[in-house]
C-alpha cells in the first residue's frame, strides 16, 4: 500500500527528531569529556611549571581540541536540521553554537597560557630581558597580558583573500585573538598577517610590527571585503556552478548549499524568501528520475517547495543508500 502524504510527514518528522536526539545526546556526552579535559588543565596550571607538566598539559589541549572537532560536526548536524523559515531561527542558531564558542575561547585562553609556560622553561631570563623578534621563529616578550606566547604556536583561520569566505573567517579571528586579552596590540597584528595565504600574504608583506596599526588594518580588511555584493555574488556561483549531485555525494552537496544559504543570510538577504529559488537550482543539478520522484513527492503544487524540503529528501535518499539500498537508488543517480 502506497503511503499518504500525511504518512510520509510523520515518518519524516520522526526521523529527523531521531537523528536530532541522537546529535544531542553526542554533543552532551562530548562536552562533558571536554568540560573534565578543562577542568584537569585548570588543575594542572595551579602547579609547579616544570617540562614533565607542560606535556599533561599538552595532552589535554591536545584532547580538549579534537573534542572541539568532533563537536563542531555535531553542531553541524544540528545546523542543518534548523528550519530558517522559523521566526527562532537566528536564536535556535545562536544557541547550537554557544558552547563550542565559549569552549574554543578558553581552548585560546588555555593555549596561551601553556605556550608561555613552555616558553619560560626554555627561556628563563626572558622576563628579566625583554626582547621583540617578528623573524621565522617569531616570539615577542612583554610585561603583562601575552607574555611569553611563542606565536608560531598559536592555531589561526586562514584566509586567501575569498569574498565569500571572509564573514566566517572574520568571525573565528575576532572570537580567538580580537577579543583575547592574552595578546597585546603587535602580537594582534602579527597574528593577523600569520592569518593571510596566497595574495593576501603579499598584500599584507609591508604591514610593520606597530600596535597602533593593527586595528587600522583589521577595520580595512573588514571594509574592503565585507562587500555584500560580492558576497552573495561568490555563494550563488558556489550554487549555480556546483557539480551534478550523485548519492554518494549528497551530504556534501548538501551541506554546500546550506553553507552557502548561511553566507547568503550574513550578507542581510532574507534566505527564506530565497529558499524556492535555490531549491530550484539545485533541483536541476539531480538526475532526472530522481528529480521526478522529487516533484512528485511535493503535493501542494500551489507554491514551489524549499531547499529545506529538498535537503530533507535527498538526505532520506543518502540514509538509503547507506543502509543497503544500493540497487534501485543507484540506477537513479548513475
Amino acid at each position: 500500500m502506497a503511503e499518504t502524504a500525511a504518512e510520509k510527514a510523520t515518518r519524516l518528522a520522526k526521523e529527523k527528531a531521531a537523528r536530532i536526539k541522537a546529535a544531542k545526546n553526542s554533543k552532551r556526552r562530548l562536552i562533558t569529556v571536554i568540560k573534565k579535559d578543562q577542568a584537569d588543565v585548570s588543575r594542572l596550571f595551579e602547579q609547579v611549571p616544570s617540562k614533565a607538566l607542560a606535556c599533561q598539559i599538552d595532552v589535554f589541549i591536545g584532547s580538549w581540541r579534537e573534542s572541539l572537532k568532533e563537536l563542531a560536526e555535531l553542531d553541524e548536524i544540528l545546523l542543518n536540521e534548523l528550519d530558517e523559515d522559523d521566526d527562532d531561527f537566528l536564536n535556535q542558531e545562536a544557541a547550537i553554537l554557544s558552547d563550542r564558542d565559549e569552549l574554543r575561547k578558553d581552548l585560546q585562553i588555555a593555549t596561551a597560557k601553556l605556550i608561555s609556560i613552555k616558553e619560560t622553561l626554555e627561556t628563563p631570563t626572558a622576563t628579566s630581558t625583554p626582547r621583540r623578534s617578528v623573524g621565522a621563529n617569531t616570539s615577542i616578550f612583554e610585561s603583562g597580558p601575552g607574555a611569553c606566547i611563542r606565536l608560531n604556536d598559536v592555531p589561526l583561520p586562514k584566509f586567501d583573500g575569498t569574498y565569500s569566505d571572509f564573514p566566517d573567517w572574520y568571525n573565528e579571528f575576532v572570537s580567538s585573538v580580537d577579543r583575547n586579552e592574552a595578546y597585546n596590540g603587535t602580537q594582534k597584528l602579527y597574528l593577523l598577517k600569520r592569518c593571510m595565504v596566497g595574495k593576501m600574504q603579499e598584500a599584507m608583506k609591508d604591514v610593520g610590527t606597530d600596535p597602533e596599526l593593527y586595528k587600522p588594518t583589521l577595520d580595512g580588511l573588514h571594509k574592503t571585503y565585507f562587500n555584500r555584493r560580492r558576497i552573495l555574488a561568490e555563494h550563488f556561483a558556489n550554487i549555480v556552478d556546483m557539480p551534478v549531485i550523485k548519492i554518494n555525494t549528497i551530504r556534501e552537496s548538501v551541506d554546500k548549499v546550506k553553507r552557502a544559504m548561511r553566507g547568503i543570510k550574513v550578507a542581510g538577504i532574507d534566505t527564506p524568501m530565497m529558499s524556492p529559488l535555490i531549491a530550484f537550482l539545485v533541483a536541476r543539478k539531480i538526475p532526472e528520475k530522481v528529480r521526478l520522484d522529487w516533484d512528485t513527492s511535493n503535493h501542494d503544487f500551489s507554491t514551489y517547495p524549499t531547499f529545506e524540503s529538498m535537503a530533507t529528501f535527498l538526505i532520506n535518499r543518502s540514509f538509503a543508500f547507506e543502509s543497503g539500498s544500493t540497487g534501485p537508488i543507484q540506477n537513479q543517480v548513475s
